[in-house]
C-alpha cells in the first residue's frame, strides 16, 4: 500500500544463496575478540625465567664438572692398565723418563708432562712411552675434558703417530723417578715398583692431572690421583693447597717437593 512501511521480521528474511540473512545487531555473531599477553605480563614472565634459570646454572656446571671428572679418572683407569701391562713386559718396572735425571744430568720434575720430546726420532718419554710401545692406542687417554689451558688434544692433533719427531705435552703430570732416596743409582733400579712399595708403605701418587702451571691444573678445586696400586683416586683442593703453590708461568721456579708430598698426604687421608 502506499505510504506504508513494510516491516519484515528478520526469522523471515529471504535467503542469499541459501543462507539466511544474518542480522548485524546480533551477539551471536560478532566477531571474537582475541586476548593475548600484555607487555607487563610478558616482562614478568621473562622475569621470573631468568631468575629460575640464575638459580639452575650453578647446578648445571657442577654436574658437567663431575662428568668431566669422571671421564678424567677413565682416562687414568686406562693408563693404569698400560702401566701394569708395561710392568709385566719389563720385570715389574715403570716407564723411565728422561727428566727423571741420572748420575750426570739434574732432574726437570717439572717437564714430567712431555710426552714426546721432540728432538730426534723415537723420544716418547715417561707415560708417552706406553703409546709409543702399543700399551695405549689413541691420544684421547692422556686429555683431561676439564683441561682449558695450553695443551688441548686439538693442538698435538697433527703430531700424534708413533714416528714423531714433535714436541708433545698431555694433560698429567708423571712422576717420573720414584724412589728418592737413590736419585744417583742405576736408572733401571729406580723404576722397580717393589722397591717403591719398600720405600713407601703407606702409598704414593704415580700420577696426577697437570702440575706444572695453574692453568694445567684442570679441575681447580682438587684432581685425580693415580696410586702405586694403580687405583684411582679423587684428591679434593678446596683450601687450595696444591693450587695456590703452583706458578702461574713455566718460568717460575716449580715446588716439587711440596707438591708431591702434599698429594701423598691426600692418599694418606691427613
Amino acid at each position: 500500500m502506499a505510504g506504508e512501511i513494510l516491516r519484515i521480521d528478520s526469522t523471515d528474511a529471504p535467503s542469499i544463496r541459501g543462507e539466511r540473512v544474518r542480522c548485524a545487531h546480533d551477539p551471536k555473531h560478532l566477531p571474537m575478540r582475541r586476548h593475548g599477553f600484555s607487555l607487563i605480563e610478558l616482562l614478568v614472565v621473562l622475569g621470573v625465567a631468568w631468575i629460575l634459570i640464575s638459580l639452575l646454572m650453578p647446578s648445571f656446571a657442577r654436574i658437567r664438572e663431575a662428568a668431566r671428572r669422571v671421564s678424567c679418572a677413565s682416562n687414568m683407569h686406562q693408563i693404569a692398565i698400560a702401566i701394569e701391562s708395561y710392568s709385566h713386559d719389563n720385570r715389574n718396572r715403570l716407564p723411565n723418563s728422561f727428566f727423571a735425571g741420572d748420575t750426570y744430568r739434574d732432574p726437570k720434575p717439572q717437564d714430567m708432562m712431555i710426552l714426546n720430546r721432540g728432538v730426534r726420532r723415537d723420544t716418547w718419554d715417561g707415560i708417552g712411552r706406553l703409546f709409543a710401545k702399543n700399551y695405549i692406542t689413541g691420544p684421547g687417554a692422556y686429555y683431561c675434558p676439564s683441561h682449558t689451558g695450553d695443551h688441548t688434544i686439538d693442538r698435538y692433533e697433527s703430531s700424534w703417530k708413533r714416528s714423531s719427531r714433535d714436541l708433545i705435552y698431555g694433560n698429567y703430570h708423571y712422576r717420573g723417578t720414584l724412589n728418592l732416596t737413590s736419585q744417583k743409582a742405576d736408572p733401571i733400579d729406580r723404576y722397580d715398583r717393589d722397591q717403591l712399595r719398600n720405600e713407601h708403605p703407606a702409598g704414593v701418587s704415580l700420577l696426577a692431572d697437570g702440575l706444572r702451571t695453574k692453568s694445567d691444573f684442570s679441575h681447580v678445586r682438587g684432581c685425580n690421583l693415580l696410586e702405586d696400586d694403580l687405583s684411582v683416586t679423587w684428591f679434593a683442593d678446596n683450601a687450595g693447597k696444591i693450587y695456590n703453590i703452583l706458578p702461574e708461568t713455566v718460568w717460575e721456579s716449580w715446588p716439587r717437593a711440596q707438591v708431591w708430598f702434599r698429594l701423598d698426604e691426600g692418599l694418606n687421608g691427613e
